[in-house]
This record gives C-alpha cells, structure tokens and sequence, in this order.
C-alpha cells in the first residue's frame, strides 16, 4: 500500500483535527512508518509518547497526553506539552502543536483506550518479538538488557488489558519492504473497529525466563548469542570506513566500548540515574546494511529539523541511519549533524 493512498484515507475521516495514532510494542517501527506517512500528510505534525513515558513509568503516564495534547486538538485548539528528557530524567521545553488537519500520535499505546473515540484512525504495527529486541538493543546497546526486559513484561500487561491491535483499522507488516512511498499490510482498511474475528492468537508469544533473565534459548532471548556469531559482509566494509570517520573524531573524549573492524560503539563518561553511562553513537555492520546510531538526536528531536527528506529515508526509528552503499553527499550531511549532536551533548554537560 502507498502512504500517499493512506494520507487520502485519512483525510476522508471528519475534522477538524483527524487525530492517527501509530502503535504497537517497543521496536516494532512505529517511529519510522511515522515519519514517512507525515510527509505523505504535507508534514503533519507527529507527537511521540516516548515525550510523556520514563523509564520508572512506561505505561501509566497517560492523563499528561490526555490532558495536554488529545483532549486540546479533538476540540480544534492548539496543544501545549512538556517533553521528557530520556538524559536527564526530568522534564524538559514546552512544545506547541497546532490544531494542523492530521496530527500524528506515536508510540507504545498511542492507540489506548482512553482517548480512542477521539482518533479518526488507527495503525498497528506488527513485528515479532525477536525482530524487536533485535533493533532496540542495537540502537540502546547491549547493556540495555535488563532495561527492555522490563519495558517487555510492561507492555505485555498493558496490552492483554487493552488489546489495541483488534480495534485498528490497518495493520502494517514491521518486517515487511518499507520505503518513502509504500508498506506491506497485513489487515487492510477496516471502519469497524471491534471484530470477533480478528486474529489475535498470533500475538508473539511471552519468552520464558530462567531466574529472572530471559531464557537465551527463546528465540527473543537468543538474540545475544546469534548477534555474537554474525560475519560482516566484506561489501559492506567500504560503507563502514567511511561512516566510520564521521564518528571517530569524537573518539578522543568519549569511551570507545568497542572499536574494530566490525564496528566503532561510544559511550560518554556521564553516568545516568539508573547507573549506566549515556550512549553516544555507533558504527556497526548488519547483514544488510551498516547502521549509524546517533542517540543525542533521540533525546533532542530538534536536532532533525533541518536533515534533508533524502538522508531522512535512510533512517530506522528515532536515531539510526542504514546504509548499504557510500553515499558522498549525505555522509557530507550525517557529519554535520553529528558535530551538532556532539556540541548538544557538550552543552548539555554530558560530555
């Protein structure tokens, strides 16, 4: 399906504001689909629920978007919300939203029951478990572990209670070819929201855990173990070198975890609240690709206001860009908004 059509749907719904909510589990590809069916909406404006949630509080934080942001656009009025900051774990500028024709919620229950009857429509991103684990531990490292354990269990309850996925009118294909024009669904558009039939019993199923860990012979918790054994394909090695010098600037005044022909993975010296040190970037080759993560861009969204529609193809979620090819011009770009991210962090006393 192309974005373009879906953008036509939704602006058949009623107005004024058509409220879309993008939902599913953490990792599934809700901030990427975002981004591209924004700009199939002449930018509509996209506000993500990882704004409102904490590490402490992933799921219940719901009154604060409620009150600040849905209730606010349903009515046809601008809305006006405090975001959180991941780093510094407290909350950081206000941001305005204006009462646009479509503004887009995304995020880990954008879709809940609480403000459900004020969404014109609703998408539900659907990616197995494994796949998900996968891309969060390559964008938060591998230390995160213990930290998307817990996001899991969290997100498993929420979702048995307010099963979303029955009520969307289109399920996406997370794992699917996905490109700036179109996707793959899985359930085409649907005006009835509740279905008897709708096929929920392929849900992925909850890993098993062995004192606590997740059971390393679950195909989610094995995850660790196949990323060790992965081989860098020798095509991706020139991608790598050249993305590779974008990053190792910065070297010198961060902490290298690691550093080889594989990949270049930087932390700051700035130990958070939960104990951990606030991850920087990295520079690793994948199987299909070669992956640039950039985190500061996670925790200051401004930073992507001025990254052109090309580079911005190339990205996966919030903060990393894929590449199977070198690609001058843009990593001309991506260089330029690396030394922006690295002067944020240095301002932000992190570095």
């Amino acid at each position: 399906m192309r974005f373009i059509d879906l953008a036509a749907l939704i602006g058949e719904q009623p107005g004024p504001v058509r409220l879309v909510a993008i939902d599913g589990p953490g990792g599934a590809g809700k901030s990427t689909f975002a981004s591209r069916l924004s700009r199939a909406l002449d930018a509509a404006p996209v506000v993500h629920t990882d704004d409102f949630a904490s590490t402490d509080n992933p799921v219940k934080w719901w009154p604060r978007l409620l009150e600040q942001v849905i209730q606010p656009l349903a009515a046809g009025r601008r809305a006006r919300y405090q975001r959180f900051d991941w780093s510094t774990e407290s909350l950081a500028e206000w941001i305005d939203v204006e009462p646009c024709p479509v503004v887009i919620i995304e995020g880990v229950s954008a879709g809940r029951s609480e403000w459900r009857h004020h969404l014109a429509f609703l998408i539900w991103i659907e990616t197995p478990q494994a796949e998900r684990l996968s891309r969060g531990l390559e964008r938060d490292g591998a230390d995160a572990l213990d930290d998307w354990e817990a996001w899991v269990a969290e997100e498993e309850l929420h979702f048995e209670a307010d099963p979303t996925r029955w009520y969307a009118n289109l399920v996406v294909d997370g794992t699917g070819p996905m490109d700036a024009e179109a996707f793959t669904s899985l359930r085409g558009w649907a005006k009835a929201h509740p279905s008897a039939n709708a096929d929920w019993s392929k849900r992925p199923q909850k890993p098993q855990t062995r004192g606590g860990r997740l059971d390393m012979a679950h195909p989610m918790g094995s995850i660790m173990n196949h990323r060790r054994q992965e081989v860098p394909m020798s095509k991706f090695s020139p991608v790598f070198v050249e993305l590779r010098q974008i990053m190792a600037p910065y070297v010198a005044k961060l902490h290298a975890v690691k550093d080889d022909e594989t990949q270049l993975y930087l932390d700051t010296y700035h130990i958070q609240k939960n104990k951990k040190p606030l991850f920087f970037g990295a520079v690793q080759i994948k199987k299909a690709y070669v992956s640039f993560h950039l985190m500061p861009v996670y925790q200051n969204p401004k930073l992507l206001d001025s990254v052109s529609p090309e580079l911005e193809s190339h990205m996966q979620g919030k903060s990393c860009f894929n590449f199977r090819s070198v690609e001058p011009d843009l990593f001309e770009e991506l260089s330029e908004l690396t030394r922006a991210s690295f002067e944020h962090y240095e301002r932000q006393g992190f570095i």
